[in-house]
């Protein structure tokens, strides 16, 4: 992981799936949306864990965090991104998100992965991660406009009608024409 980007917290570590998450990682992460209550019906969560992108586990195996990534189209922005998402284990939340290193963690080696990707010619038309910000701690503790910390370019761009904070992190290079890309000497 890049230098810049935080740490896990000790204890716990981090998995990039992603795109092609094994079964058995996917049926564990199902269990977990599940037993949390964080997704109530089967089918959608067997539907979401396809799309897993980072699996953060504790020393005894426990889904501590996952994060997902799905292939959308930004209408604000007339870009294809891949919309991002992070659930943490109830279990692993200290008090308020807005302060939680494994949501960092978790977000920064998920577009470490992606960008990497996007920097060696796959999903070239992805402009990078999209980010709806639901948690109320990180919309009220983090509510500056560009995250800039961690390693971290993550830019507001609006507020969804259902009010969550509308967040792009664009891949290194990526340019407004999705047909060009920024080379670099």
């Amino acid at each position: 992981m890049d230098n810049l980007f935080p740490a896990p917290p000790s204890g716990i570590q981090l998995e990039f799936v992603w795109p092609n998450p094994a079964a058995q990682v996917q049926a564990d992460v199902v269990k977990f949306w599940l037993a949390e209550g964080a997704l109530t019906d089967v089918s959608q969560a067997e539907k979401r864990a396809a799309e897993l992108l980072v699996v953060a586990r504790s020393q005894t195996g426990e889904i501590a965090a996952v994060s997902t990534a799905r292939r959308v189209l930004v209408p604000v922005l007339n870009r294809k991104c891949f919309y991002y998402r992070t659930y943490v284990g109830k279990s692993f939340r200290v008090t308020g998100l807005g302060r939680n290193q494994l949501v960092w963690s978790v977000l920064t080696l998920s577009y470490a992965h992606l960008n990497r990707r996007f920097q060696e010619g796959f999903d070239a038309e992805f402009a990078g991660l999209y980010l709806e910000v639901e948690s109320e701690s990180i919309k009220r503790n983090r509510n500056e406009l560009v995250w800039s910390d961690m390693g971290m370019n993550v830019v507001y761009i609006g507020t969804t009608p259902q009010g969550h904070h509308a967040r792009v992190w664009y891949f290194t290079g990526s340019c407004v024409n999705p047909n060009r890309r920024i080379q670099r000497d």
